[in-house]
């Protein structure tokens, strides 16, 4: 369980970037995303392992949405970190 304060604390940076540039939709989507991938697996894991299933659907779910935030932030930031450089 300790595992998951990692892609937790990556998830609270990202957060806190994206509202900070006024994009909470990406925010709402992970959010979306993290539901839907944690109680799908809550119910796959958990019939199967137990309660260390539900402890393993939270990991994966938070990883998940940590990988999103990596893949939105390269995806909107891209630019404007190349477009900075260039500027210099």
């Amino acid at each position: 369980m300790s595992i998951t304060v990692i892609p937790m604390t990556i998830n609270y940076i990202y957060q806190s970037k994206f509202l900070g540039n006024n994009q909470s939709k990406i925010i709402l989507y992970a959010s979306i995303l993290y539901i839907t991938v944690q109680i799908s697996l809550i119910f796959y894991l958990g019939q199967i392992f137990g309660i260390i299933g539900a402890a393993m659907s939270l990991v994966i779910a938070t990883s998940i949405q940590s990988l999103f935030f990596v893949i939105m932030d390269k995806k909107f930031f891209k630019r404007s970190n190349s477009t900075e450089k260039n500027e210099m």
